[in-house]
């Protein structure tokens, strides 16, 4: 089956229908689609106490990477516990992704690591969508990427939403204007990330590509 086809079995978001992410996702991950990959997702959906929503499954994305992926890993991570949509290659974890460091209330992003390990070959985050999330999960992660692995930050168009929702801080350097300076000048600048992460990415970042969906 096609990406978009597995997409919209699960009802994922990522469907033509709603963001149609899958007609970029088809475009850079179909050449890798039958090796043996491990891809992290951070962001799980659920729909409601029963699973299902419109038809929208529990774990709608991870299950259309099951499917898409039949011989690769795939890690899940989350404010809440998804273990029920675990199986042979699904593993979940929760985590606050704009801490590195085990909180109080939730373990932080250095414990993905700890559980999962690196050496990923995609990161996905399509988590809180706040522009520290975004930037802290973009500077603290990208260093746990294989050579040549992609990195994606979804729904980027959060930049433009409310601040008080997206950008309780009011920073000017949102993701994606971090991301559109990166473009012009091979530089990354975001309050957000450690030095260290910043000299990674500047030394590490091969290419930015910015597509729009609906």
């Amino acid at each position: 089956m096609r990406l978009d086809e597995i997409a919209e079995k699960y009802v994922t978001d990522k469907r033509i229908l709603e963001h149609n992410y899958v007609q970029y996702y088809e475009t850079h991950f179909e050449s890798r689609r039958d090796k043996k990959l491990k891809i992290l997702e951070i962001g799980i959906y659920r729909p409601c106490s029963n699973g299902v929503k419109d038809g929208r499954q529990v774990g709608a994305s991870l299950k259309t990477w099951y499917d898409y992926f039949p011989n690769t890993e795939i890690y899940g991570v989350d404010l809440t516990d998804f273990t029920d949509v675990e199986n042979d290659r699904i593993k979940t974890t929760i985590c606050n992704q704009a801490h590195r460091e085990d909180g109080v209330d939730y373990p932080g992003l250095s414990s993905v690591i700890d559980k999962f390990g690196g050496d990923f070959d995609i990161i996905i985050d399509d988590g809180g969508h706040t522009m520290e999330q975004q930037l802290v999960t973009l500077g603290y992660m990208f260093k746990y990427l294989k050579p040549n692995g992609i990195f994606v930050i979804e729904d980027l168009h959060t930049s433009y939403l409310s601040p008080q929702a997206y950008n309780p801080t009011g920073t000017k350097k949102t993701t994606l204007n971090v991301l559109l300076e990166y473009q012009k000048n091979k530089k990354v600048v975001s309050e957000f990330m450690a030095d260290s992460e910043v000299d990674y990415l500047n030394n590490y970042m091969d290419t930015c590509v910015i597509h729009k969906g609906n």
